[in-house]
């Protein structure tokens, strides 16, 4: 079976309607030679593992979505549950707001948890909205989150967010970053990043096999966190950015 990674390169539309827009495609063939480097975690990072306690009635089904200083929260093997979990890795609750009602989410694309508000935050990018309830897991606010794609805790008061169109290859929108205020969603800050071409750029891996080709995009981290803040990366730009909160 052979592997391509495709690049797709779309330009922007701007000015009047009905302009054109070119399109091409760089494929690398993932399945050649490469030169790589074997690293051991333990080297560059402080590693501490913890195993979840699980049953029949609690079944974790996803990786740590929150890892914060006393809680772990992960999505459990219900649609729409949420885990909580001490540090030790032991069961603290779980509860579940899946609908399309008020109060409730029907996909969980991000949560996050800010302990010292004492709050969780479900992001649910179909719904375009972001449910907050408190550390028992009940319902305090909502409020909408337009076209945020990840969310990440950036102080006290704000998230540090990656916006753009879930299906960027169709879209003409150019992804950006921004500070999205706790409270209600205010935009604080629009953060641009230069694209080096003028071009947006999206990863789709394509599989070629005797049954036929299929694809799927690629996922990339648009935003690390470091010791400095936070490494800002969109695959449009030909350079990443440290941004750092200064109080």
């Amino acid at each position: 079976m052979r592997y391509l990674l495709i690049i797709w390169m779309m330009a922007f539309l701007c000015g009047c309607a009905g302009k054109s827009t070119d399109n091409e495609v760089l494929q690398i063939d993932l399945n050649a030679e490469h030169s790589s480097i074997r690293l051991n975690l333990k080297d560059i990072a402080d590693v501490t593992y913890i195993k979840l306690a699980s049953n029949t009635d609690l079944l974790v089904r996803s990786r740590a979505l929150v890892c914060n200083e006393n809680y772990i929260l992960t999505k459990g093997g219900e649609t729409g549950e949420i885990l909580m979990f001490d540090r030790e890795g032991q069961p603290v609750r779980k509860f579940s707001h899946y609908g399309n009602g008020p109060h409730e989410y029907n996909y969980i694309t991000n949560l996050r948890m800010d302990e010292k508000r004492g709050e969780i935050y479900v992001h649910d990018v179909f719904s375009r909205k972001i449910v907050v309830y408190d550390l028992n897991g009940e319902y305090i606010r909502e409020f909408a989150s337009g076209d945020a794609r990840f969310i990440y805790n950036f102080n006290d008061d704000a998230f540090l967010v990656y916006n753009t169109e879930t299906n960027r290859v169709n879209s003409d929108l150019k992804p950006y970053f921004s500070i999205l205020a706790k409270n209600d969603g205010e935009i604080q800050k629009k953060i641009e990043v230069p694209f080096s071409s003028g071009k947006k750029y999206d990863l789709t891996v394509t599989k070629e096999g005797d049954d036929g080709r299929f694809s799927y995009t690629a996922m990339h981290l648009p935003v690390v966190r470091n010791s400095e803040g936070y490494i800002l990366n969109e695959l449009s730009s030909d350079t990443i950015y440290q941004y750092s909160y200064v109080s």
